[in-house]
């Protein structure tokens, strides 16, 4: 029995006819983007084809995940994929999520505008319980601060943890990097892997005015893949920037595995990536990592239809012991997580060894 069509079917009906209010998201979409007020026909009928195309591989992830709250969330998410904020709200459209927007600016925010990275306007946010100073959008510090995008608290947590060697895939601004520095504390280490021009330049000002955790830090100018020395061709859209063959400038692949073996780092305790849609080959060039080290996981698994599947489906193929949990943090399609741990690291895994050789 597909359990994964049941719960599809049963979910698309209960939502096609709801019609819920405030939910198009402001903060991140225009006004007059096309599908704030109208229903994409066609989009509807190539996802709900692709979905139940798929509905085996879909129902392989409903049954591996490890609680029910994480299998209730990935049918809502597709069904939100189909039918989109017309018919279907996320869990996280309250109230709350409002006002706790809307605190972001009075509480947090210094200055307006003072940079561009791609077609975004960056402000100055100063968080004072993490003493950083941050370039970023009112959405970035609502997904990485508060509600700590990349960190899953359920039991057991998958998140970093102080001391941790952490890798940071798709380091983009560096905001995600300076959370994962403040948890780590002075005896981790964050490495993190950005190859955009533009974001690089807003990283290196994040290291500048923090110098509590930036010595913590390691940026790699690199494009994650499955394979190390390749010339991959893109074009800088700020954190929008991905590898394609169009793509008028080039950047150098680099694998997880081999960053690792060349640093000399001894272990690897926490990996998030979000690579816009690359990240299947990073998996796929860490798998020695993942191998060894059983590092806990946090994988975007929102910018392909398939992601549900394939990173599930590829950690499985590294290591089958892994653990899986999903978590989401927008009240659009944007910002799901993979998170998965292995049982080795739940029974007791310590910081024995240096992180670092040399």
């Amino acid at each position: 029995m597909n359990l994964f069509k049941d719960k599809f079917f049963r979910q698309f009906f209960a939502s096609m006819h709801a019609h819920p209010h405030d939910n198009w998201d402001f903060y991140r979409f225009p006004d007059d983007h096309s599908r704030h007020h109208e229903f994409q026909v066609e989009n509807a009928s190539t996802s709900l084809d692709f979905i139940l195309n798929n509905a085996d591989h879909y129902n392989t992830t409903y049954q591996v995940l490890a609680d029910d709250e994480s299998r209730r969330l990935m049918i809502l998410l597709l069904v939100y994929r189909v039918l989109d904020h017309h018919h279907v709200s996320l869990p996280l459209n309250s109230p709350d999520y409002w006002k706790t927007i809307q605190m972001i600016d009075s509480n947090f925010l210094k200055r307006e505008n003072v940079f561009v990275s791609g077609e975004w306007s960056l402000n100055e946010y100063y968080l004072p319980t993490f003493d950083l100073t941050l370039f970023c959008r009112l959405r970035s510090i609502m997904a990485t601060f508060i509600l700590k995008q990349y960190y899953y608290c359920g039991n057991p947590p998958v998140q970093p943890e102080p001391g941790d060697i952490v890798i940071d895939a798709g380091a983009c601004w560096g905001d995600t990097a300076m959370h994962f520095a403040h948890t780590a504390g002075r005896s981790g280490q964050v490495h993190c892997f950005e190859f955009v021009p533009s974001n690089i330049e807003i990283f290196s000002k994040h290291l500048g005015v923090n110098t509590g955790v930036k010595e913590s830090i390691f940026l790699a100018p690199y494009a994650l893949s499955d394979e190390s020395h390749l010339k991959m061709k893109f074009n800088d859209y700020g954190p929008a920037s991905c590898l394609s063959a169009t793509g008028k400038q080039t950047a150098r692949t680099i694998t997880i595995d081999d960053y690792v073996r060349a640093e000399g780092l001894r272990r690897v305790d926490f990996v998030k990536m979000d690579v816009e849609g690359a990240e299947k080959m990073a998996l796929q060039g860490a798998r020695e990592v993942i191998r060894r080290h059983k590092p806990k996981l946090a994988i975007s698994a929102y910018h392909r239809l398939d992601d549900l599947f394939e990173l599930p489906r590829a950690i499985q193929a590294i290591d089958p012991g892994y653990t899986f949990y999903l978590g989401h943090y927008t009240i659009h399609n944007e910002e799901t997580v993979l998170y998965a741990i292995h049982p080795e690291y739940c029974a007791g895994k310590r910081h024995s060894a240096a992180g670092k050789i040399g």
